[in-house]
């Protein structure tokens, strides 16, 4: 990453959150997508726990990050 100072610090921040969205994406948005378009969720109930408790867990730490910020 190039640049000094101020400017660098940025694009850091900017790539970071760029990496989050994309992660909160994968992980948050996709299956809830694909959930919607099956209408069953045709896994083991501990595999549909596990979902939506990172589905949580992303969007929680998420909303956390921003606070500390």
């Amino acid at each position: 990453m190039c640049g000094t100072g101020r400017k660098k610090r940025m694009r850091f921040f900017i790539l970071n959150l760029a990496i989050t969205d994309i992660f909160v994406a994968i992980g948050a948005i996709l299956p809830e997508l694909i959930l919607y378009i099956v209408k069953n969720f045709y896994a083991p109930e501990f595999v549909c726990r596990m979902v939506k408790y990172m589905q949580q867990l992303k969007v929680g730490s998420s909303r956390g990050f921003f606070a500390l910020v």
